[in-house]
């Protein structure tokens, strides 16, 4: 072959080359919208969420269910969920690009996919599906119609959920291909800003605990008024939200970058995630923070054991530590998905003083005392302390040996003790220089996340998978009286307000003389016990896979369901005009197994839809061959997740 011609070639393989580049950045550029004539966000990609960061964004669909969707690009119909729970019914598309398109929440299918999944559901004689497909199964055109906006699922009102993904499957901001469509002028707004101390020796404002202040200003512009003294190693926090022009929902803030004397120490930058990413947000955010206050302060620093992908830059972990006793500007700058930005600025500056332990203290009543532990490092409150614990308090450790624990620093009413945790070195008590018990401790054990942790208590065995907490835990654990409705102590495992990266499992072995039957794990939340699980094990004990520490016990819940007719009675005559058959399903404790309801007429199996918000099952009449006139029997079953099945028999007239 001639150089000419190889030169030839080269540049038409370049071209080709160019060519398809440039079709993949323009198919980037002419996804249509999802819908017609909506363009108001209720959610943005990334927004902070229960346990998860938001992986889509929400589109209005004027309150009520129906609205039309449309296929945002050709491909075909990848995958068709049904569920009670979760997305509800959602569409999953695959584009010639590799990129996928969801729509989830929907009221309806149009007619091909609605068949195809009809067809399923009866094959299987079960209303949740999951199907994947083949490309040439349901194709789809650019703008057809897919089906219909709605409330299926764990939603809380009609809206479409609405997500791109790369080939991988992780979840894009979709923002970024609407830009022109969903307009967005206004700049981040910020509530408040917050220091944090991280080390032993670490202090704001000479106290080991959070310091919150409101900054002042706005439009874009935040200001710190004072200068915040600080030592060691302190990390920066904030609460803030974006507004969108079309809409007065708070949503997310996907870009954060953190100066200090205009040195960028800290980037967060959230443009993709994976599934297996989203509960990172529970580091991302203060968690115990979060439960008690209920709201979320984000931390411009990367806490240990998060590996959230977004953190794109950071020195030392985003954190703040200062070593002279100059003045130090910080400034914190947010950035919204159109690139408005909103800027905080403040002063900081060295506090090298200690604060001094006083020689007495004016207190009123008796002493009280508390403790918290913040990473590894055990925080004693005292309130009304005797002035003889200025002189230092006592721990006893799992050893029996007796160690002193110097006052940190006094505060008002208020003494601080602070120790630092090594598992070899655990404090079982705290105790006065007479040895009189203050307070009793229960750590017990630590949890490393690179490995499997099982430990046992009595009838208890709790077990932690590899990764199931994002880096080691001192595991707290104790045991109280049950009472009547109880068939086991109640035992409380670990600390509420430490999050857990995956779930772990909780086992009882029952006491002697129990039947297994219908025994369960209950988990207390807000003074209420739930159903967490009863999986029976090989060796007869039962056992739930759980999310969140906290306390748990075992009961039994021998309650069948009820079942009860909404839109008909025993006996009605079903007239032509009437086109569902209604029912409410319920259950007292451990809940409705969807998996089991089954419904017959005649002896046939037929299909009702489980709308789990609304306690119901719903059957179509008009979408399925209507019955003939005539005499029917409807038999209804449904089991609860604790096995107690309740049947009902219906006799209807068509």
């Amino acid at each position: 072959m001639s150089n000419k011609k190889k030169r030839f070639l080269a540049v038409c393989s370049l071209l080709i080359g160019l060519v398809l580049w440039a079709g993949f950045k323009v198919t980037d550029q002419v996804y249509q919208f999802p819908l017609k004539g909506y363009r108001a966000l209720s959610g943005t990609f990334g927004e902070l969420r229960t346990n998860h960061f938001h992986s889509g964004m929400d589109v209005k669909i004027g309150g009520r269910d129906g609205a039309p969707l449309y296929a945002i690009q050709e491909g075909y119909v990848y995958r068709i969920k049904v569920s009670p729970f979760g997305f509800g019914n959602a569409v999953y598309l695959r584009h010639p690009d590799g990129r996928y398109s969801v729509y989830a929440h929907m009221s309806g299918f149009n007619d091909k996919i609605e068949d195809y999944t009809y067809l399923r559901q009866y094959g299987s004689k079960k209303y949740a599906q999951e199907l994947y497909l083949s490309k040439d199964e349901i194709p789809v055109s650019k703008g057809q119609l897919i089906g219909y906006g709605g409330n299926s699922g764990s939603s809380n009102g009609p809206h479409l959920h609405f997500e791109i993904r790369d080939p991988e499957e992780r979840i894009l901001n979709p923002l970024q291909y609407y830009k022109q469509l969903v307009s967005d002028n206004k700049k981040p707004l910020v509530q408040e800003i917050a220091f944090e101390p991280i080390d032993l020796n670490s202090r704001v404002r000479g106290e080991f605990r959070k310091y919150s202040i409101t900054p002042s200003g706005g439009n874009g512009n935040y200001r710190v008024d004072q200068v915040v003294k600080i030592q060691g190693r302190v990390g920066l926090e904030y609460r803030a939200y974006d507004l969108l022009d079309a809409a007065g929902n708070h949503c997310g803030i996907n870009y954060a970058r953190l100066y200090i004397d205009d040195k960028l120490i800290y980037a967060y930058s959230l443009d993709r995630f994976a599934f297996d990413e989203k509960r990172y947000i529970n580091l991302h955010i203060d968690y115990a923070h979060y439960r008690k206050k209920r709201s979320r302060l984000q931390r411009a620093y990367v806490e240990r054991g998060n590996l959230f992908n977004a953190y794109k830059h950071q020195v030392d972990q985003g954190l703040i530590q200062l070593t002279d006793d100059e003045i130090h500007n910080f400034r914190l700058v947010l950035t919204d998905a159109h690139d408005n930005q909103t800027f905080v600025r403040g002063k900081l500056q060295l506090d090298p003083a200690q604060r001094k332990i006083p020689a007495s203290l004016a207190s009123n009543g008796s002493p009280s005392y508390s403790y918290k532990i913040h990473r590894d490092i055990l925080r004693l409150r005292v309130l009304n302390p005797r002035n003889e614990y200025l002189e230092g308090l006592y721990y006893e450790n799992i050893y029996g040996e007796k160690k002193a624990i110097p006052a940190a620093y006094a505060k008002g009413k208020e003494l601080i003790f602070l120790l630092p945790l090594s598992r070899h070195n655990y404090p079982q008590r705290i105790m006065d220089g007479n040895d009189r018990t203050l307070l009793n401790l229960n750590l017990k054990e630590e949890i490393l996340s690179s490995q499997n942790n099982l430990f046992e208590m009595e009838e208890l065995q709790v077990f932690f998978p590899y990764q199931s907490v994002f880096d080691r835990v001192h595991l707290e654990m104790s045991k109280e009286m049950g009472d009547r409705r109880m068939l086991s102590d109640v035992f409380v495992i670990g600390d509420p307000d430490i999050p857990l990266f995956k779930s772990f499992l909780v086992s009882f072995k029952p006491k002697e003389g129990i039947p297994l039957k219908n025994l369960v794990v209950a988990q207390r939340t807000k003074n209420k016990w739930n159903f967490a699980g009863n999986t029976i094990g090989e060796a007869n004990n039962v056992y739930a896979s759980v999310s969140s520490f906290g306390e748990y016990c075992l009961m039994a819940d021998s309650v069948a369901p009820t079942i009860e007719a909404i839109n008909f009675k025993n006996g009605s005559t079903i007239s032509r005009s009437q086109n569902t058959l209604m029912l409410r399903i319920k259950d007292n404790f451990s809940g409705i197994d969807d998996q089991t309801v089954y419904c017959k007429l005649n002896g046939e199996w037929k299909l009702f839809k489980y709308d789990y918000k609304r306690n119901s099952i719903t059957h179509d009449l008009g979408r399925q061959t209507r019955p003939k006139p005539g005499n029917y029997e409807l038999e209804v079953l449904v089991t609860d997740k604790a096995h107690n099945l309740a049947k009902k028999t219906f006799r209807l007239q068509f």
